[in-house]
Parts: structure tokens; C-alpha cells; sequence
């Protein structure tokens, strides 16, 4: 939120840093909807927009394409009401959300088992 406050007076933002933004966002907005494992790509997280966002997220990739990491880019004003809203939206939604534990079971037996086939190699 500290970023978003630095860059939403501005009128422009360097492309790339909207990226890390709008990943960030569409990660929260899945979890909070799907609550399962993300997306590796954005076009995946992208499920649950309206499609007008998910045209001017498009509309991004193919200029972000083109476009040198230093390129600011002017604001969409559609897509910045977006953002602020998904602040919003994901601030009131967050208390309902639960840590997944069954999910760290299975990381931990996962590690464990991996340590132990480390240990017993190197013992061999």
C-alpha cells in the first residue's frame, strides 16, 4: 500500500513497477475467490475482472512488449479506479481468510522426507 500511495498522484508510473502492483493485487483477488494455488501466469490470475480491466492489463503486456524497463507509462484511468478499489475490496476481505494448514502438513512432511533422502545419501 506504501507504493500505491507513493505512485497514485502521479501521472505516470514506470511500467514495470505497475506490473509488480497488479501481480500483487490479482494474486490477492484469486486467493480471496479461488483460495487454491496461484497462476503462474497473469492471464490466469486474471479470471475473476470484469473484461474491460482485463483488456487494459492486455492492452499493458503488449506495450510492456515493446518498451524499454525504464518506460513510464500514463495512467488508464479505468484501470487506476480499478486499483484503488481492489485496495478496498481486499482490505474488507481479508479477515475472512484462514491459514491453510493441511497445505503446511504437506510442506513439512515434503521437507522432512527431503532432509531425511539428503541425510541417509550422504550416510551411504
Amino acid at each position: 500500500m506504501k507504493f500505491w500511495a507513493e505512485i497514485k498522484e502521479q501521472p505516470d508510473c514506470k511500467l514495470k513497477a505497475l506490473f509488480y502492483l497488479l501481480r500483487s493485487l490479482l494474486s490477492c483477488n484469486w486467493i480471496i475467490h479461488d483460495n487454491s494455488v496461484l497462476p503462474m501466469d497473469i492471464a490466469g490470475l486474471m479470471k475473476y475482472n470484469q473484461e474491460d480491466i482485463n483488456s487494459s492489463i492486455r492492452e499493458l503486456i503488449t506495450v510492456k512488449s515493446t518498451q524499454p524497463e525504464s518506460y513510464r507509462h500514463r495512467w488508464n484511468h479505468n484501470l487506476k479506479e480499478w486499483i484503488a478499489d481492489a485496495f478496498t475490496r481486499l482490505e474488507s476481505a481479508k479477515a475472512s481468510l484462514k491459514i491453510n494448514k493441511p497445505g503446511m502438513d504437506t510442506l513439512n512432511d515434503y521437507f522432512l522426507k527431503t532432509v531425511y533422502a539428503d541425510h541417509h545419501h550422504r550416510n551411504s
